[in-house]
């Protein structure tokens, strides 16, 4: 008897182990025809692209925010970048698309904005410069103990001309201390002259890179110049920016530009304009850099350069017209952390843009002062933390959902050229009427 059951045991076992080696796995679920992915976010808005699968297009879908029907989108490509904005700081939204026509839901996704940042600086301000005339035309942070500004600045001594002229001034934390950046006094010659400086960059406290103000780089190890190089063509440099030591950009009258990068040197970039370009700035990556220039009440442009392709998106020869939703005003400067958007400076007002911008902006400056006396640069660490400097020794900070101006620096007679942030701690230098006879250069700098 136990033979028998054996001898079953033995047919009826390979039996079994071949039906469950015929059982296939179970399929895999089905991609969703409609899937929502974030891009980017802020306090206010939201960046979410849209992305069909063997969805048949066109078609129209319907965005729900929070289970509440926002709007309707008519999608005629299988990726959409969605812009939503009037959201509220650091609140959790959900968002989902259907279609009634496909029977068919997208995941739902969903979004924090980022909370609002502090308007609450303690200042401190130093002045430099004690005959003729001193200034400051830019500043960069590297840390609270290590702040690079540039321009010129003259000090009275006992030498044959009764001064001496320096062009950048450093803080190790504790005090300034004034440097001589030497560049040739005529490319191909080996004397050199301590020439006003325009700009400054930095990556690190070990690379510096400060701009003259006209066609020569020197770049810096600490505080010790290693090299100096002239450019390949003759102009004024008004801003130097740089994804990295290896891909730096400057820019500067007469619609000039110039690309270095590392084995190659540096390149001359043709703009399409003419306008003096006033500012440079990128996307982290680098892969999109914007370049902008005005002239008073003659034109503005504004400049993208993307993929090796470098494109005018707008030029108005008619700044000083007001066009709602457009910008006005002649662009002063930019700034953006982003692929999706930038932001820019006018003397009237800021504008935040699309990336897709050919001119569009919307104006995110509440106060119709024009800006409490005309801005010059705007700078930021995300988009819930900008400055913006200028005219009238104007102040301003931006956290994201509000504004904040430092009405105790307000001076007519002080001009803030140029303004830095990085964590927390802001910087703002220029030129302050002195008396009839010469100005001298400030530094203001706060700590949160």
């Amino acid at each position: 008897m136990a033979h028998k059951l054996f001898l079953f045991n033995f047919f009826i076992l390979p039996f079994l182990f071949a039906t469950c080696n015929s059982i296939e796995p179970p399929p895999p679920p089905l991609e969703k025809a409609i899937t929502l992915t974030l891009e980017d976010v802020s306090c206010i808005e939201a960046w979410i692209t849209l992305s069909t699968n063997n969805l048949q297009l066109p078609a129209t879908v319907t965005l729900k925010q929070n289970n509440i029907t926002r709007t309707t989108i008519n999608l005629i490509k299988p990726d959409t970048l969605l812009y939503i904005d009037s959201l509220l700081p650091n609140v959790n939204y959900n968002f989902q698309v259907s279609s009634i026509q496909h029977q068919v839901s997208s995941n739902e996704l969903s979004v924090t904005t980022m909370d609002t940042t502090s308007h609450g600086f303690s200042w401190r301000t130093w002045e430099f410069g004690d005959i003729s005339n001193s200034y400051l035309f830019d500043v960069a942070i590297i840390n609270e103990n290590n702040i690079w500004a540039v321009g010129e600045i003259l000090i009275a001594d006992t030498s044959a001309t009764g001064y001496t002229k320096y062009n950048a001034v450093h803080w190790d934390g504790s005090e300034w201390t004034l440097h001589r950046i030497m560049f040739y006094t005529i490319c191909g010659q080996q004397s050199r002259t301590p020439y006003p400086a325009s700009s400054v960059f930095t990556f690190s406290e070990n690379d510096v890179w400060i701009a003259m103000y006209g066609d020569q780089v020197a770049r810096l190890d600490g505080t010790t110049q290693i090299a100096t190089t002239c450019l390949p063509i003759s102009f004024s440099i008004k801003k130097i920016w740089g994804e990295n030591p290896n891909s730096i950009y400057a820019v500067g009258d007469m619609g000039k530009i110039v690309h270095y990068q590392n084995g190659i040197g540096w390149q001359v970039i043709e703009s399409g304009t003419d306008a003096d370009l006033l500012d440079v700035w990128g996307t982290p990556d680098g892969n999109i850099v914007w370049v902008s220039g005005r002239e008073d009440g003659n034109k503005t442009v504004l400049i993208k350069i993307e993929n090796n392709q470098t494109n005018i998106v707008f030029e108005d020869h008619y700044p000083w017209q007001i066009q709602e939703g457009r910008i006005s005003g002649g662009i002063s400067s930019i700034w953006t952390n982003s692929k999706n958007f930038i932001y820019m400076t006018t003397p009237i007002t800021v504008y935040r843009c699309l990336s897709t911008t050919s001119g569009e902006g919307q104006e995110i400056y509440p106060y119709d002062d024009y800006l409490n006396g005309g801005t010059i640069r705007i700078r930021g660490t995300t988009s819930n933390d900008i400055i913006t400097s200028g005219s009238n020794c104007s102040i301003l900070h931006y956290n994201g959902f509000s504004w904040k101006r430092y009405e105790q620096f307000t001076d007519i007679n002080t001009k803030l050229w140029s303004s830095d942030i990085r964590g927390n701690i802001m910087a703002a230098v220029g030129d302050k009427l002195e008396n009839i006879f010469y100005y001298k250069a400030i530094i203001i700098v706060g700590y949160k």
